[in-house]
């Protein structure tokens, strides 16, 4: 009898140590679908809300909230919520809310690796790459992959920026308790886009970071266009690279440098560029997110 009820309590344990849950999930965070009328694309949003948001008298309950647009969610949000949640918690920034503006049509969860990537890639493409791309066709698909005919689908970020005026922010304003202040963060080819928003549609963002942006699409087209920031313009921006991010065709640490050099000197126009020692274009991101966020959100 006893070896019977020691069977059995085995059992029940095991069968208690090895339930769980389908998938790991981050707190205060969804996720809301919207179809753009501008594009007539579908994008998926990741939003992370504030721990106090509905709390009041926790640390990080305001009556409003600065929003991050951040680009490349799917892989970038996660890291970027947690990052953001450690250091309120540690009271060293103001708590924000965090819309990620990805696409429905690509989730890693529901199909093979390289239909996800190859969709990320054209989505990028498309909506961040605001040049159509010509002279610097073969630079722009070349590669590892050897994307061919990626540069036809470049251009569209009017379309976008257009979407995210139009639809997204007012749509987010709507749903959420917003302060009107708004920020973008970018990385590589969003930190192109978020580029491109500062010098040519600075009203729709006051704060940006943009980390190692890809100027050296279309020959570099967009390093000559820093003297096109506005004055007048009330912005806060921090700009970071790797240190390691050059190879024997092309060094984006003097691209940056370059680009961030002619910018326009005003008193509307604060700003900060770090080189992120020993970190390549992939592994700045974190260091670069943390510094970013304290620069843009700091007490």
């Amino acid at each position: 009898m006893k070896k019977i009820i020691c069977l059995i309590a085995l059992l029940i344990l095991s069968a208690c140590t090895h339930q769980h849950e389908s998938q790991v999930t981050t707190p205060n965070t969804e996720i809301k679908l919207i179809t753009s009328k501008e594009n007539h694309i579908a994008y998926k949003l990741f939003v992370s809300l504030p721990e106090g948001y509905n709390s009041k008298g926790h640390h990080s309950y305001r009556e409003n909230y600065t929003v991050l647009y951040l680009l490349d969610p799917d892989v970038e949000f996660a890291m970027a919520e947690n990052i953001a949640r450690t250091m309120v918690n540690y009271d060293t920034i103001e708590p924000f809310i965090i819309v990620g503006v990805g696409y429905q049509d690509q989730n890693l969860s529901k199909m093979d690796s390289k239909t996800f990537w190859d969709r990320w890639t054209q989505n990028r493409a498309r909506d961040y790459i605001p040049i159509q791309v010509r002279q610097g066709k073969e630079d722009f698909e070349g590669g590892d992959h050897e994307y061919k005919g990626l540069s036809s689908i470049t251009g569209g970020s009017a379309k976008f920026k257009d979407f995210i005026e139009k639809e997204l922010v007012p749509y987010i304003d709507s749903s959420y308790r917003t302060s009107k202040e708004r920020a973008l963060a970018g990385h590589s080819q969003a930190g192109l886009f978020a580029t491109w928003m500062m010098l040519n549609h600075p009203s729709i963002f006051e704060k940006y970071i943009i980390l190692s942006p890809s100027l050296w699409v279309e020959n570099g087209q967009m390093i000559k266009q820093s003297i096109k920031l506005q004055s007048s313009s009330t912005i806060t921006a921090y700009f970071a690279v790797g240190s390691m991010e050059h190879d024997n065709n092309r060094s984006m640490v003097d691209e940056v440098k370059l680009f961030y050099s002619d910018l326009p000197k005003s008193k509307n126009f604060k700003s900060k560029l770090e080189i992120i020692d020993d970190e390549n274009h992939v592994s700045m991101v974190p260091a670069s997110l943390t510094k970013g966020f304290k620069y843009l959100f700091g007490k």
